[in-house]
């Protein structure tokens, strides 16, 4: 496994080539690319996506692949963070930098990708001042390319501060998340809908997560969030059931509460979700804690 620090090093030898360069899109799309993402995002077994992720990897290395190289290896960087995987993850992005500084080509998706995907990994480690140093980048690149990815980044910035930090630091990154969504014009209406209602969503699950920083808001963020939850594919979207069982818990409403809970926690085991499932462990052991 690439540590963490040498990885850092490298990126700072990447933010240096990619300063003061208009930024361009990445051309072409590889199916394999593709539809490992479409896997990902409709929820499928973490061993399905990876594999379409593996075929494309494979035409890379062949010298097949007219995707940008960058993006096709942080995608699968990400992907395979996002099951606890990190050393093999951190091998991915390690590739994707060492392309980049070899290459110092113009600024595309596929550093958004890789910057977005590190900024991620930082704050699990609590690294939080490199997390949002990575996370800025992305934004900038974002930015200049218009992308439709800066409403995302700048909700990942919102989950990148300590839980001592005011609220008002976290529901401002929020609020450019929302106001990005009018900004983005590559958007169609019901994507920008969309876009509104996962900003709104990050919103009352960081008020129902940190409920003892504004515990008059619990109820009318539950209430919230099961309106929101109406509009989601349930494939896809795994992680609000738990939080919606966590606020009836914290309610006091634990016969709603903990099948929710435990429900949740049975698909990320199917799933093999590492991250969430050590997330919902301590969450829920925490969450008995406070009632003895």
């Amino acid at each position: 496994m690439k540590p963490i620090a040498i990885l850092t090093l490298f990126l700072s030898l990447v933010l240096a080539s990619c300063s003061g360069k208009e930024t361009q899109k990445a051309e072409g799309a590889k199916p394999f690319h593709d539809k490992a993402f479409a896997l990902y995002r409709a929820g499928a077994p973490a061993e399905e996506y990876i594999a379409m992720q593996e075929k494309a990897i494979e035409e890379l290395h062949e010298g097949r692949c007219s995707y940008d190289p960058v993006l096709v290896l942080s995608q699968m960087g990400h992907f395979y963070l996002h099951n606890g995987k990190y050393s093999d993850g951190l091998d991915y992005l390690h590739e994707a930098t060492e392309y980049r500084i070899a290459h110092n080509d113009t600024a595309t998706y596929g550093d958004i990708t890789l910057f977005g995907t590190l900024s991620t990994l930082y704050a699990r480690y609590k690294m939080f001042d490199e997390a949002r140093r990575m996370n800025w980048e992305a934004i900038e690149i974002a930015r200049k390319l218009n992308h439709p990815r800066l409403v995302d980044l700048y909700r990942m910035r919102a989950a990148m501060y300590p839980d001592s930090v005011a609220n008002d630091t976290i529901f401002k990154y929020l609020d450019l998340a929302r106001k990005a969504i009018d900004e983005i014009t590559r958007e169609t209406r019901a994507q920008k809908d969309e876009s509104m209602r996962d900003v709104e969503c990050e919103r009352v699950i960081w008020m129902i997560e940190n409920y003892e920083k504004c515990p008059d808001s619990l109820t009318s963020a539950i209430q919230r969030l099961e309106h929101l939850m109406k509009f989601y594919n349930k494939r896809s979207h795994l992680t609000e059931p738990f939080i919606l069982g966590m606020g009836y818990f914290l309610n006091g409403q634990h016969s709603k509460g903990i099948p929710l809970m435990e429900n949740a926690m049975n698909v990320f085991e199917q799933k093999k979700m590492t991250e969430n499932i050590i997330w919902s462990y301590e969450t829920i052991m925490k969450l008995y804690a406070k009632e003895k």
